[in-house]
């Protein structure tokens, strides 16, 4: 398990977070069980703060609207869960680190010890499906202290993380269907932005190094030299 990477980071002092990511976490901290909205499955909606580089899921449009509201980024719908099922996914919170992270798992033995830790414990998220239907991948970021994990339906996504330096942890849960990521915008036309969508940790050409484009989840990312490679790759940039 990776929470031993969660335990060393728990020590942190508090720190002032930025405005942004203060309030964030004021109206996420709430229990986080899953709403009744009725039907047998829920939308799990993904977030991402361009601040702090996290990525937030909830089943409650409430707190995805407010969030979005105060600059999170509505990446659309990150699969669909079940209502209910035999396989609770916990959710905790470690106010610690600067910015804060959001930690997901439906073991309960890292979750204890996450507690032990200095995490909060925020309830069920939602649920796992027992039928195992559709994969949501697991990933750290040995690198990251807020954000140090990334939780998606997208095989391209989860192998693209790992080959830049994230670690695939395998599967994490499972959902009912894979989610429907919000439309990219359209930015004005700009010769430093490239067309078409593009894919974090994936090549890029020479000629691009500098310039900008979209993934499929409306991210900014990057045309970025790296030492050790020949070839540039698309790198996630911090904001717009």
């Amino acid at each position: 398990m990776s929470y031993s990477n969660h335990i060393s980071r728990s020590a942190f002092s508090a720190v002032l977070a930025v405005s942004l990511s203060a309030s964030a976490f004021s109206l996420s901290a709430c229990p986080a069980s899953a709403a009744d909205t009725g039907g047998d499955s829920v939308d799990m909606y993904r977030l991402y703060n361009p601040y702090t580089g996290e990525h937030l899921y909830t089943e409650k449009e409430s707190e995805r609207d407010s969030l979005a509201s105060i600059g999170w980024r509505d990446e659309g719908i990150g699969w669909v869960a079940p209502r209910e099922s035999k396989t609770p996914v916990y959710r905790l919170y470690n106010s610690y680190v600067p910015g804060g992270d959001h930690h997901y798992t439906t073991d309960k033995t890292e979750r204890d010890a996450m507690v032990l830790a200095g995490w909060k414990y925020e309830g069920v998220g939602w649920y796992s499906d027992d039928l195992q239907r559709v994969p949501v991948y697991r990933q750290f970021n040995p690198y990251a202290v807020s954000g140090t994990h990334n939780y998606t339906t997208d095989k391209s996504e989860n192998d693209a993380l790992a080959s830049s330096g994230w670690r695939a942890e395998g599967v994490g849960w499972y959902a009912l269907e894979a989610g429907t990521p919000a439309p990219s915008p359209n930015p004005t036309p700009d010769e430093n932005f490239v067309t078409g969508t593009v894919v974090n940790g994936r090549f890029c050409k020479k000629a691009q190094i500098g310039m900008k484009g979209y993934d499929k989840y409306g991210r900014v990312l990057l045309c970025q030299a790296h030492p050790g490679l020949t070839t540039p790759q698309w790198t996630l940039v911090a904001s717009n």
